[in-house]
């Protein structure tokens, strides 16, 4: 008996490769924990862009752990599916902690500061790529595996 599913349909690494719910659970928490813990901590006792760049090391600090969490994940166990979801979900978080960088390098007041639409897509497009060719390797592994 064959296998309708459409994930049995796709090619092996498109099927790494395409996006998961669950990674956008796992960034969105690392966002939201990387932004709030800073953000109120640090309230009242720093100033407005010290507080800017611990988001930013907070959210670079996410992402490497997501990026490590992935990394052991698959060291102890190479076929599991969540590999995929924490390196997607790291991906995501480098490219929000790169973004949060672009802000705190302006010199401007903090309420006056503004993402630079070419800066902007730069960071979207290496984060895309690097995110593609980190994706497309695992799912090599993974090829080799399950072979």
């Amino acid at each position: 008996m064959a296998d309708n599913s459409a994930s049995a349909n796709l090619n092996p690494v498109l099927a790494t490769i395409r996006p998961q719910w669950q990674s956008a659970v796992y960034a969105f928490g690392a966002i939201t924990l990387a932004f709030a813990v800073p953000g109120i901590a640090l309230c009242k006792v720093v100033s407005l862009p010290m507080i800017v760049w611990a988001i930013v090391a907070a959210t670079a600090g996410m992402a490497v752990i997501l990026f490590a969490a992935s990394v052991l994940r698959e060291w102890e166990e190479p076929l599991c599916p969540k590999v995929e979801q924490y390196l997607q979900a790291s991906i995501f978080v480098a490219a929000a902690a790169m973004l949060w960088g672009q802000m705190a390098i302006q010199r401007l007041p903090v309420r006056e500061r503004s993402f630079d639409p070419v800066m902007t897509a730069l960071i979207v497009l290496a984060c895309l790529s690097l995110g593609a060719r980190l994706l497309k390797a695992r799912a090599n592994r993974r090829m080799r595996l399950e072979a």
